[in-house]
């Protein structure tokens, strides 16, 4: 009895894992450095007193903590919300700040109501990535290197191709044929698929260890 439990939490603390840590698997960028700069302003690695500092160094010269600005706790007035004219506010949530490992961070509001997180709206990548290495990574696009970003993806640009694919960077579906299509696609059904197999798997050992307590 005790293997069969040993297995079953096994493959729950596998489940916990594929969950929280595959988006942070393999290299990464600093995130708020690569915000920094595809915001068009300097980063830079400043030395403190308590250790090196990642800084993001604005146009007028104001310098703030790299992260925290990620964060949107300082220079909000620099912000891609503010940018683009959206709303801007500082979630808590793993869930939406979870994929670069903090758990405060920066989320704007559409004009729909609908709210982002600030990495995601711009499309940012923070993998080491170069054309051919099957991921679409800023400044990828479908035009610049369409081996890895295929037509209808996430790529900040609206291509407009009609591909049986709503492009997610067509403001409000406009310039898109397809807009109207299916909502979840190509990586997001792998990860579902992947969960889905996990929940089953659990559920089955869980019945078959509660069939064997009671015979």
């Amino acid at each position: 009895m005790m293997e069969y439990r040993t297995l079953f939490l096994a493959l729950l603390f596998t489940t916990f894992v594929i969950v929280v840590f595959l988006p942070l698997a393999g290299a990464m960028k600093d995130p708020s450095a690569v915000y920094c700069e595809a915001m068009g302003y300097t980063y830079t690695v400043a030395r403190m007193p308590e250790g090196p500092l990642g800084v993001c160094i604005f146009p007028e010269g104001t310098q703030v903590d790299s992260f925290r600005f990620l964060q949107g706790f300082e220079g909000k007035e620099f912000s891609y919300c503010v940018r683009e004219g959206y709303k801007q506010q500082v979630v808590t949530s793993f869930r939406t700040c979870g994929h670069f490992g903090l758990d405060q961070c920066l989320v704007c509001t559409l004009p729909d109501g609908n709210s982002t997180e600030v990495t995601k709206l711009m499309n940012l990548s923070f993998a080491e990535t170069v054309c051919g290495d099957k991921n679409c990574g800023m400044p990828e696009d479908t035009l610049s290197c369409p081996v890895d970003c295929r037509s209808g993806g996430w790529d900040k640009l609206c291509d407009g191709i009609r591909d049986n694919r709503c492009d997610p960077d067509c403001p409000d579906g406009l310039n898109d044929p397809d807009c109207g299509g299916v909502p979840w696609e190509g990586p997001e059904l792998i990860y579902i698929a992947v969960l889905a197999v996990l929940a089953i798997a659990g559920a089955s050992i869980y019945l078959f260890l509660t069939r064997k307590r009671s015979s």
